[in-house]
């Protein structure tokens, strides 16, 4: 009975060492990404492209006839940047298990709007400069 009970102890002792083993320190599985899963910067910049998309669409700046939704407003993110559903939906996964990562890739997503942001104010700007300047020629051409 007695080596019965110490093959025992020795088990759950080994198997504690294992579980502890692996449950410390960082996870490796975050470290490497699988070879289908996109990496944080790419999976930003479809998901930036998507919630580009999907403003647009609710806002409907095209002021498109609500049946015509899907001819008009024809995004595709995927696509533009040569990414398969299957891929998409494995990259959504393998984020999902990881919410450090996950809100990593968003602060990213959320960087490059700001980006995008920044660069159509500072269009507006030179447009609205460019046109100050057109009229005060016009202005003073008379």
């Amino acid at each position: 009975m007695e080596i019965i009970h110490l093959k025992t102890k020795k088990y759950i002792y080994f198997s504690l060492v294992i579980i502890l083993a692996t449950s410390c320190g960082t996870n490796k599985n975050e470290e490497t990404l699988p070879n289908a899963v996109l990496d944080k910067k790419t999976f930003a910049t479809v998901l930036t492209r998507f919630l580009i998309a999907e403003s647009a669409t609710n806002l409907n700046i095209k002021n498109a006839d609500i049946t015509k939704f899907d001819s008009v407003y024809a995004f595709n993110p995927l696509k533009e940047n040569n990414i398969t559903k299957a891929q998409y939906n494995l990259t959504l996964a393998f984020y999902a298990k990881y919410p450090k990562l996950y809100k990593e890739v968003y602060d990213d997503a959320l960087q490059q709007l700001s980006e995008l942001q920044t660069q159509k104010r500072a269009v507006t700007v030179a447009d609205s400069i460019n046109k100050i300047k057109k009229d005060t020629l016009l202005k003073n051409a008379k």
